[in-house]
């Protein structure tokens, strides 16, 4: 008996690999492509962009017009900067499936970056027709809409952002919409919820500090572009901005250091001639005031009103 069990063996495991190889061969290209799917989309869940293009290949081996492989293969060409290849499988993607607000979506996002704006607007609003609360596509149209539509615009970043309340760089562009239109207290709480999200988002500080300027809040508009200029000082208009905060503060010597830096990144930059020289007269330093005057004077050429207001001024200190 041991014997025979012994014989058994090898044919029972020859006849187990045969049935394994079978049922592979066998396998129909349907599973195929749903197997390759499912695990080029975990890749991308997992981070693992290699072997997700390896399979969305494979499935497109199989059947070529196959939109979720082609969508993913377009994501896979943009990471890559491949914009003009993106474009051609998100054309695919759309044309094997015309219910893909995904791929519409990605081509007004590829349009848009290739200052097409007339074609990123229709796809963008492609995609919208086929997902209302599609929140990226309403934030990136509503960006677009800015200066055209303003109201509208309005409306669509609100309902972007409801559903997108972690998109700082949403915020943003939100709070610069409603900058744009002199909405001062609702684009400083659009910029200061960017900044919640990223404490460290420089141009949401220097915004913020832009509006409390506007809306006579000294201290608050000073304290934020002290921010942004602390988080990239080779800005100049980070600078100016944070110079000119001080000055509304009536802090006229520290204005005078920071006007003094802005000029010493960019000598020819007029208002900060002018307002360096108008600084110097308010903290009570006529003399360095006449010759800053005098330097704004000369040095001025594309402002016209601000050159005959520092002339203006030269004279008057000079009584």
């Amino acid at each position: 008996m041991k014997r025979l069990r012994h014989r058994l063996r090898p044919a029972s495991a020859g006849f187990l690999f045969a049935i394994c190889a079978c049922a592979l061969a066998c396998s129909s290209p349907e599973e195929a492509v749903r197997r390759d799917l499912e695990t080029a989309k975990q890749a991308e869940r997992d981070g693992d962009y290699e072997k997700a293009r390896t399979h969305f290949r494979k499935v497109l081996d199989i059947a070529s017009r196959h939109s979720d492989a082609l969508h993913g293969m377009g994501e896979d060409e943009l990471r890559r900067g491949r914009m003009a290849s993106a474009l051609t499988y998100f054309r695919r993607a759309v044309g094997s499936d015309a219910e893909r607000p995904r791929s519409f979506y990605r081509l007004g996002y590829i349009s848009a970056k290739q200052d097409d704006d007339k074609s990123a607007r229709l796809y963008y609003e492609q995609a919208l027709k086929l997902d209302a609360e599609y929140a990226k596509a309403q934030i990136a149209l509503a960006d677009l809409l800015r200066k055209d539509d303003p109201r509208r615009a309005r409306n669509l970043y609100k309902a972007g952002l409801e559903q997108r309340p972690d998109d700082e760089e949403a915020f943003y562009d939100y709070g610069n919409l409603l900058r744009d239109v002199e909405r001062w207290s609702e684009a400083e709480a659009a910029f200061a919820e960017a900044i919640r999200l990223d404490p460290d988002f420089a141009k949401a500080w220097y915004r913020m500090g832009d509006s409390l300027r506007e809306l006579d809040r000294h201290a608050d508009a000073v304290r934020a572009l002290r921010r942004a200029a602390v988080l990239d000082s080779s800005r100049v208009d980070y600078l100016y901005g944070y110079a000119s905060a001080l000055k509304d503060a009536e802090r006229w010597d520290e204005a005078v250091a920071q006007f003094q830096r802005v000029l010493s990144l960019e000598p020819g930059h007029e208002k900060s001639l002018y307002k360096l020289a108008s600084s110097l007269e308010k903290a009570g330093r006529t003399d360095r005031a006449r010759m800053a005057y005098a330097r704004a004077a000369e040095l001025i050429q594309d402002d016209d009103d601000l050159r005959r207001k520092a002339e203006e001024e030269l004279r008057a200190v000079e009584r």
